[in-house]
């Protein structure tokens, strides 16, 4: 076996280095590194922590997004800290409690389901519906957090170790260099309200899949955990005035990807919540 080592250095970046395998980009790649699964591209996607100071933002990792070639897409998220359990309900009706060494989350090729998978590929929970919007656009889930401190820090180098095989260490390399060719990394960032006015609640990314010709959804679904057992202090009723913002990120000519971004009235009891309406 051959040992492949990429180093990713990123401008902005906290001085230092990222050398763990936890880190979303090594998660990532570990698929093709280790048994040669290709993919189409690769993105990174990361966002702009101006809690401290609004001008000189903290990077952290949202994750990275790898378009399958058999047309999944797959999303690492980029957490402090690995998570080793999970809790689900539908409804009010609990449907799993159990340790699970949490990695990915795959949409199914058809926009139409999901499902968490644990690392290695040795288990997956769930099969969550999409909602379906306007204009072929499927919003995927919602993902919440109580705090961005537990959004993993981008360092000024990210490491990824991998072990190949000799006699194929070249194409899984040329694999990794082409779905980053003229690839995109996206910079999330949340209204200026937040920053300027401190709206206290939890931090909400909505995850929707639109054609990348579509216009920006403007709409209210954007997977707010709303009546979750995981709300400590449940999200106001009635109409909210909410600032968000969106972004587009573009994986392949018929597939794209809208983030919004929003601060959410109320609390989390857990550090990290997915939600499918």
């Amino acid at each position: 076996m051959d040992i492949l080592k990429l180093t990713w250095e990123m401008e902005g970046g906290v001085e230092g280095e990222d050398d763990d395998p936890n880190n979303p980009l090594s998660r990532a790649l570990g698929k093709l590194f280790s048994d040669g699964q290709p993919f189409i591209r690769l993105m990174q996607c990361f966002c702009a922590d101006r809690r401290q100071q609004a001008d000189h933002p903290i990077l952290r990792w949202l994750g990275v997004f790898i378009l399958s070639a058999g047309g999944r897409i797959v999303f690492f998220p980029g957490f402090r800290s690995a998570k080793q359990s999970v809790e689900g309900f539908r409804g009010k009706a609990q449907m799993w409690k159990e340790g699970f060494e949490f990695d990915h989350i795959s949409l199914e090729n058809d926009f139409r389901r999901w499902h968490i998978t644990s690392r290695g590929s040795k288990r997956q929970l769930g099969g969550p519906k999409t909602t379906e919007l306007s204009q072929q656009r499927f919003l995927w889930c919602g993902l919440s957090f109580s705090s961005l401190d537990e959004l993993r820090i981008v360092r000024h180098r990210t490491k990824v170790i991998g072990h190949v095989p000799e006699s194929d260490a070249k194409r899984r390399y040329e694999v990794f260099l082409k779905s980053r060719d003229r690839a995109k990394f996206q910079l999330l960032e949340w209204h200026n309200h937040v920053w300027e006015k401190g709206l206290d609640g939890f931090w909400h990314f909505g995850l929707i899949i639109s054609p990348p010709q579509s216009s920006t959804y403007t709409g209210g679904t954007l997977g707010f955990p709303e009546g979750s057992p995981f709300l400590a202090a449940p999200i106001p009723e009635g109409p909210i005035q909410m600032p968000v913002r969106h972004h587009r990120l573009k994986l392949s000519t018929e597939i794209g990807l809208q983030i919004t971004t929003a601060v959410v009235p109320g609390a989390l009891r857990v550090p990290v919540s997915l939600t499918a309406p």
